[in-house]
């Protein structure tokens, strides 16, 4: 993070700008944050609880989610040796199935996410393990040594956001800002 302030200050020959580039990184990596990037995707476990159907980040253990899912791509379990990827449906559909009747209990083969939760359906009647693909939110940077994928992989595409920012709105000079803006997409490429 301090090497990237660094050389954007250098490259735009301004010692008087740190607070503006921070902010201007934070802000290039809040823009692109949710775009779908090969390094944001990983696997977590979790075990589902016998006649529990909803499980977030508060649930006690061993329901408890990953902290970091910011979107779920697929959730799998083993059921009698067999590897089952549960069906996503959306949350009024489960709260359909599953009002006014005696609830259900089985192997969960239907999921929804809904208030930074999972909902199952049919509520789990044993433990399960459960293997979530989902794309996850990385740390935030604060401090100089702070490093992550948007400032290894992804700096030329963060840096140059960031520059065309304090181009538009610090410097006013926008054919500077036309310039990085085209460092910018050639980077997202």
């Amino acid at each position: 993070f301090g090497d990237m302030k660094t050389r954007i200050a250098s490259e735009l020959h301004r010692s008087d700008l740190s607070t503006y580039i921070s902010n201007s990184i934070l802000s290039a990596i809040a823009f692109y944050e949710s775009n779908r990037f090969f390094k944001g995707e990983k696997r977590g476990t979790f075990s589902t609880i016998a006649g529990q159907r909803y499980y977030g980040t508060t649930t006690a253990s061993p329901g408890t989610l990953p902290s970091d899912i910011v979107e779920i791509d697929s959730i799998v379990t083993t059921v009698n040796n067999r590897i089952y990827k549960l069906d996503q449906v959306s949350y009024e559909h489960l709260e359909d199935i599953d009002a006014g009747v005696t609830p259900l209990s089985g192997y969960p083969r239907l999921w929804a996410w809904y208030a930074e939760q999972i909902r199952f359906y049919p509520s789990p009647n044993n433990e399960y393990l459960m293997t979530v693909s989902y794309q996850y939110e990385r740390p935030v940077l604060s401090a100089d040594l702070d490093e992550n994928f948007w400032t290894t992989e992804a700096e030329e595409l963060i840096r140059n956001r960031a520059k065309k920012d304090i181009c538009m709105s610090v410097l006013t000079d926008p054919d500077r800002a036309q310039l990085c803006a085209s460092m910018e997409a050639a980077a997202l490429k």
